[in-house]
């Protein structure tokens, strides 16, 4: 299954709800995605349909999407390493959670679609390792 990245399925849930199958994206269904970017929920929905699958917006980094779901009015999106928590010392995992922060907040606050949607609800990224334990917790709520 080919990967998405998380602007297309943000643009894609404003339009057809958690039936997020669009490979493109329709300039006018962006520019009402920043306009008036989706639900939480919408937007959990059509990335849970991405379980097992790589985080696009993070190309070769190792992470696959377990989940995501709305807490309120932001949208938690949890994430898998594909390492094992024993292959991080403390101080590699301080400098994961900085490069992870680092990593995640550019490309979304890059983009107008996903910065209109940080702006309007935030996001935060639960990553663990490959074994369940935890990683890193990156919560964006402005860009």
């Amino acid at each position: 299954m080919p990967r998405r990245p998380l602007r297309l399925v943000i643009a894609t849930a404003l339009v057809l709800g958690s039936a997020a199958t669009a490979q493109t994206v329709d300039p006018n269904a962006a520019a009402r995605a920043v306009a008036q970017p989706p639900s939480p929920a919408a937007v959990a929905q059509a990335l849970d349909g991405m379980r097992g699958q790589q985080f696009a917006q993070l190309r070769d980094s190792g992470l696959t999407v377990r989940g995501a779901q709305a807490q309120g009015d932001q949208l938690v999106l949890s994430l898998r390493d594909s390492k094992r928590a024993s292959e991080y010392g403390p101080a590699a995992r301080e400098g994961y959670a900085i490069v992870a922060d680092r990593n995640i907040r550019a490309p979304l606050c890059a983009d107008p679609v996903l910065s209109a949607f940080v702006a309007r609800y935030g996001i935060t990224t639960v990553i663990t390792t490959r074994d369940n334990q935890p990683l890193a917790n990156v919560a964006i709520d402005r860009c």
